[in-house]
């Protein structure tokens, strides 16, 4: 309901109200079912990929309303909201079985870490795509209500940048705490698995990003490549979700 109404609220302002009522509403409720779910397991539920994506899309909405307190004119939730629901959606058809995959388990922090990680890469993605959508309506000199709505151009390019990079920066810390607990209680620093191959693609890509800023690029082809580069992370999450009983790299 919260996507459709954001949606709607960029051509009619007065959708507003019932988007914000009906995110309010959502994200109290999923809120409430993740506290019911770490008050039974005694740790926040982030051990199988169903509870994995839906504290994903709970801690990315959670993000936003933030941004909205900030930047309340910028129109975040038209672009946000859409994706996060499907990523959502989607989340519904992953395992939910507590049966880890072989190779033990690695401290909660680092799936938190790379939570963190994948919500900074998604604001990346978002602020990509609220760049193109300026950009066309630039280039098809029509403009409709949301361009006066959207953020600078260069201003977008910038907070896309640095997300992407807090990103890669979170998405480090949490490999290296995942290695550092391998080493610690399995001798097994990097075990070279399929879903390991997965986080470390994600890396490189992003490593590739970060490089590519330092040496001049910006605008247009940095958003295409932060757009498909976050393609690649919902990839790992759902192709990799579903072939291992466990999410990606860190649950076994």
């Amino acid at each position: 309901m919260a996507a459709v109404a954001f949606v709607a609220a960029l051509y009619n302002g007065r959708w507003k109200h019932w988007a914000f009522y009906s995110f309010v509403l959502g994200w109290v409720s999923q809120t409430i079912w993740l506290a019911r779910e770490a008050l039974v397991l005694n740790v926040w539920p982030t051990s199988t990929p169903y509870e994995w994506v839906a504290g994903f899309t709970w801690l990315a909405v959670t993000a936003f309303a933030a941004y909205q307190r900030v930047r309340p004119e910028w129109p975040l939730g038209g672009f946000l909201m859409p994706v996060a629901v499907v990523v959502w959606l989607g989340g519904q058809a992953l395992p939910r079985s507590r049966e880890l995959a072989p190779g033990g388990n690695v401290p909660a922090a680092s799936l938190e870490l790379l939570m963190l990680a994948c919500v900074a890469f998604l604001l990346a993605a978002v602020f990509s795509i609220m760049y193109s959508e300026k950009e066309r309506e630039l280039k098809r000199k029509r403009v409709r209500l949301f361009y006066y709505q959207l953020p600078p151009l260069d201003v977008m390019d910038v907070v896309s940048a640095r997300l992407a990079v807090a990103g890669l920066i979170l998405l480090t810390l949490a490999m290296g705490l995942a290695a550092w607990w391998g080493k610690m209680t399995s001798r097994q620093v990097w075990p070279w698995v399929v879903h390991d191959v997965g986080i470390d693609l994600v890396w490189a890509v992003y490593a590739v990003y970060g490089a590519l800023r330092i040496w001049g690029w910006q605008g247009h082809r940095a958003a295409v490549y932060t757009m498909t580069a976050f393609l690649l992370v919902l990839a790992n999450i759902f192709a990799m979700g579903l072939m291992i009983h466990g999410f990606s790299l860190y649950n076994g």
